[in-house]
């Protein structure tokens, strides 16, 4: 199981900035300039499968809004479980 927590961190700062939807090479480009270990490929699969997977097993549903687009399909749930993900170790 691989956990996205970077990935929807970062996600939901875009949200939190108003950049939503966004593209898969928005968040790379915010993990880029975190200097996080991901690779482009893995950012787009994890995306366009629209589906993350958090340390502790939560499933994030994400929303494609248009082609390409996509946006976190329950904001508030998601940072919650965030949060859970990042205290849990």
């Amino acid at each position: 199981m691989h956990s996205h927590t970077l990935i929807l961190e970062v996600m939901l700062a875009l949200h939190a900035a108003g950049e939503v939807p966004f593209r898969a090479s928005d968040v790379y480009r915010v993990l880029q300039q975190r200097s996080a270990p991901y690779k482009e490929m893995s950012v787009r699969t994890s995306i366009y499968s629209q589906t993350l997977t958090l340390k502790g097993g939560e499933l994030i549903a994400l929303q494609r809004i248009g082609r390409g687009t996509y946006q976190v399909a329950d904001p508030d749930a998601a940072h919650a479980a965030l949060q859970a993900a990042q205290q849990s170790g």
